[in-house]
């Protein structure tokens, strides 16, 4: 399968008299948006080390909303035999990406500052349960 990425809104927080940047608001989930309708049964926040990597996976059981929300990163997942490397980068365009179950994917972090992600999943990790298994990436 492939992964969907879904465009999600960067709102300038203001403050109400003086209308002066105070932040900002990234909505993750709103159960009324079609384009991702998920039951969130498990929402976590992961980090990528400067350097690193994290991964790869493939969940049989769980579909996952992923998305950065500070700093850069490649998404690298197998589609056939292929591998597609997507940059993902918080401070541009924001997006998440829709990762089916069944999918071989893994998170690179080759720039210098930590990446940090929040994934929303219909699935919750559960002790004991293996439903994670190690793809093979060794041609990426």
């Amino acid at each position: 399968m492939m992964i969907k990425f879904h465009k999600i809104a960067k709102i300038t927080t203001r403050h109400p008299k003086t209308r002066t940047a105070t932040g900002l608001l990234i909505p993750l989930w709103k159960d009324d948006e079609p384009n991702k309708k998920i039951r969130p049964r498990y929402i976590y926040f992961v980090t990528c080390a400067p350097k690193s990597f994290k991964g790869p996976y493939l969940h049989t059981k769980r579909r996952g909303l992923l998305t950065l929300i500070e700093g850069r990163l490649l998404l690298v997942y197998k589609y056939g035999n292929r591998f597609k490397k997507i940059p993902l980068n918080a401070g541009q365009h924001p997006v998440m990406a829709d990762i089916p179950k069944r999918t071989a994917y893994l998170l690179e972090n080759p720039f210098k500052k930590e990446a940090k992600l929040i994934n929303i999943c219909d699935y919750p990790w559960k002790k004991g349960d293996s439903e994670t298994i190690e793809p093979d990436f060794s041609e990426y």
